[in-house]
């Protein structure tokens, strides 16, 4: 398609005397002739079948992109929803294993913030690479980035744990006493 657009732009002249009917004393050059009264006006060189081949080629396009879109969109979303069934059933798991729904909440705390964390020191990275210039590569970025945030995410979820068990304490402490 993107031939058959160039080929719009191309002028073409054709030969505007008939050579087979010239004698051998007349013989003219074309290409003088052409140049002597070139009336053609090419200024005007729209072609609306060109156009139209164009116009379709773009609408598929943005139909493709458009595609292309909703189907991240939907992956993204399953594979949100894959990660937090594994949590939620990961916790699930340790709270009936170790028979207590506190080991099984701590679980899921510490999964939750672990990813997030991830997700959180991969993309802190990528935006300290480009505003610093580090010049670390993808690769590198994702691996440190994940890494150094799911260190920092299993921390602050253990802190946040013992956190919201001293302030459950607490509260059941103030309610008993009221």
């Amino acid at each position: 398609m993107i031939i058959a657009l160039g080929l719009t732009f191309n002028n073409i002249y054709g030969q505007n005397i008939d050579s087979t009917k010239q004698t051998i004393n007349n013989r003219t050059d074309s290409a003088k002739l052409m140049q002597l009264n070139d009336n053609t006006d090419t200024s005007d060189d729209f072609s609306p079948g060109m156009a139209f081949f164009a116009l379709v080629g773009f609408c598929l396009i943005l139909i493709s992109i458009g595609a292309g879109i909703v189907i991240t969109i939907t992956v993204l979303f399953m594979l949100f929803g894959f990660v937090s069934v594994g949590i939620i059933s990961a916790s699930v798991f340790v709270g009936l294993k170790k028979k207590s729904l506190t080991k099984g909440f701590k679980t899921f705390l510490v999964l939750s913030v672990s990813i997030i964390g991830s997700i959180i020191g991969f993309v802190a990275l990528f935006l300290i690479n480009k505003l610093f210039h580090f010049h670390l590569t993808g690769p590198t970025i994702l691996i440190m980035g994940s890494l150094s945030g799911l260190i920092g995410g299993i921390i602050l979820g253990l802190v946040a744990f013992a956190v919201f068990l001293r302030l459950i304490n607490y509260f059941k402490d103030k309610l008993q006493l009221v």
